[in-house]
């Protein structure tokens, strides 16, 4: 069961819990106002944690330092392969 956000025009917001394949509420369980508008919501926070995802395992780790700081004694020659520091 999903949380759906619906907008009354006399109550304001308020949220109903239904299935997706149940109807949308058409009328104010407060006031009894038909005419309801479906508020569509930014999204979720989902976040992945643990071992196993992309963003712990998989990612490109940063190399610590930057040609362009400065921090590199190359002087910028060695490109992606960097092993100055």
């Amino acid at each position: 069961m999903a949380l759906y956000t619906y907008e009354c025009k006399k109550c304001g917001e308020f949220d109903v819990r239904h299935g997706i394949n149940e109807p949308d509420v058409s009328v104010c369980p407060k006031c009894g106002t038909s005419g309801l508008i479906k508020v569509v919501n930014g999204g979720t926070n989902f976040i992945l944690k643990g071992s196993g995802f992309y963003v712990n395992d998989y990612k490109k780790k940063e190399t610590g330092h930057s040609h362009a700081s400065g921090s590199c004694n190359c002087g910028g020659t060695c490109g992606s392969a960097c092993k100055c520091n």
